[in-house]
């Protein structure tokens, strides 16, 4: 009867012999170098990746910053006198203060309000007018040469 390890090693395959003979530092050693190599390679390729974004997010800066010179030269435009003046003659009908503009009027002017007499502000009399004045008839009571 066989034992459990005997069974066990007949499962397992074989290793060919060479690789019975390499001493267990050069395996390890050869593991290591090959470790440290796809550490590189995945170094390189996150390295790769951030490059690629930064100058994606570059460009996006550059048409972002063309895009904002674009909208100041338009409210530089919007915001000029001439162009003001322009929209306010056009659209609104404004004109200069210098500028008249005659309406003329068909309609005549409002109907006379049918008030009587009694209701209409009355002239107060002007009073009749003085002589002399009054500083006159003062000076003339007291007794001067």
């Amino acid at each position: 009867m066989a034992t459990v390890r005997e069974r066990a090693r007949a499962r397992l395959p074989a290793l060919p012999s060479r690789w019975a003979e390499l001493p267990l530092a050069l395996v390890l050693g050869a593991l290591a170098v090959g470790i440290a190599g796809l550490v590189s390679v995945r170094q390189f390729a996150g390295a790769a990746s951030v490059s690629e974004q930064i100058s994606r997010l570059e460009r996006q800066k550059v048409e972002l910053q063309a895009r904002n010179n674009e909208l100041e030269a338009q409210l530089s435009y919007l915001a000029s006198l001439p162009r003001i003046e322009q929209e306010a003659r056009s659209r609104l009908g404004m004109v200069r203060p210098q500028e008249f503009i005659y309406v003329p009027v068909e309609a005549g002017g409002p109907p006379e309000p049918k008030l009587p007499d009694r209701y209409w502000p009355q002239e107060e009399p002007a009073p009749p007018p003085a002589s002399q004045p009054w500083w006159h008839r003062l000076l003339s009571w007291l007794p001067l040469p």
